[in-house]
């Protein structure tokens, strides 16, 4: 008998972003959501009680990957455990087992009110709910937990997804070789409506970006938004004919943003715009159409040039690696 909701798994490698705290503080209250963490940063946080923390080195995670799968695979660098994401079921199958549904999910988010916006589904019992890397979940039975050998040679272990360390976008997207796309095959119930604000990655502003799952595109919304965090919820403050218009998500995802935390790490509300957590400088509810510019004003950002320049400086590695074996 499960009797819990769902356990989230986040593997990490590394030390974990300045925000770290804000994103533990965002999920501490969520009654139908438990955390397991699997890291090697030691660092002293404040857990919530809902968080379990799994000390090991990459080294060991490769060697427990390896035992569970059955096969030995190509995994030199954490980036890779993304196409890993929908195996978790199985690697971490001790954890999960108490549970109706387990899934994925990233740190740089910030949360909002899983238990009123997300747990409802589990109780339509879809086999999959979501189709993003940033928060999907998988119903806990053997056949959903097992799905991802339909990618696997059962004879030598040869895998489109696991044997190239090349990231795949196993965990997303309906490509080819994508884990949606076998949940589409073997006619499961997926529940495909995003609930949460994706960040897009490649301009300074905060502009939405929506993933069509039917005609497998992205979509980039340049409208203007003011993110606030209250009290465990996300909302996104927007102006239109000239009304206040505030739409609640499940989360944020900020992802590749180099975020300046001007704020509390205890704060139970703040903004959050451009790449910064500041404070919110009047309750959420006092935000009006005279206000909203001046409060959703943000500092200069270089954010898009750095990504840029990083980029660069890969592809640059890349080719001259490429070019000189």
């Amino acid at each position: 008998m499960k009797d819990k909701k769902c356990l989230l798994i986040v593997p990490y490698f590394g030390k974990f972003n300045n925000y770290y705290q804000l994103f533990l503080n965002s999920i501490a209250n969520l009654q139908s959501f438990d955390f397991l963490i699997v890291t090697d940063d030691k660092r002293k946080f404040i857990n919530p009680q809902n968080v379990t923390c799994l000390y090991m080195s990459f080294e060991d995670l490769k060697e427990r990957i390896a035992q569970k799968m059955g096969f030995s695979y190509p995994l030199s660098h954490p980036q890779k455990l993304c196409d890993y994401k929908p195996v978790y079921g199985e690697i971490f199958d001790d954890y999960v087992k108490n549970y109706q549904y387990w899934g994925f999910c990233d740190i740089d988010c910030i949360y909002g009110d899983l238990d009123k916006l997300v747990a409802p589904l589990m109780e339509e019992h879809y086999d999959k709910i979501f189709n993003l890397g940033h928060l999907t979940l998988i119903k806990n039975d053997l056949a959903n937990n097992k799905l991802y050998k339909k990618f696997i040679n059962p004879q030598n272990g040869e895998s489109p997804i696991f044997s190239t360390e090349v990231g795949m976008k196993f965990d997303e997207e309906y490509g080819e070789y994508s884990i949606n796309r076998q949940f589409v095959r073997e006619n499961k119930s997926i529940y495909s409506h995003q609930l949460g604000a994706d960040i897009y990655t490649k301009a300074n502003r905060f502009y939405l970006h929506d993933y069509d799952f039917q005609t497998n595109k992205h979509q980039l919304i340049k409208e203007e938004n003011l993110f606030v965090y209250s009290n465990g919820k996300v909302f996104n403050i927007q102006v239109s004919d000239d009304q206040i218009v505030k739409q609640e998500f499940a989360y944020i995802h900020l992802q590749k943003r180099l975020m300046t935390v001007a704020i509390e790490l205890s704060s139970k509300e703040y903004k959050i715009i451009g790449n910064r957590f500041e404070p919110l400088e009047i309750p959420l509810n006092e935000i009006t159409t005279t206000n909203y510019k001046d409060i959703r004003k943000q500092s200069f950002t270089n954010h898009y040039l750095k990504l840029r320049f990083k980029n660069l400086k890969t592809k640059i590695k890349r080719y001259i690696k490429h070019n000189t074996k």
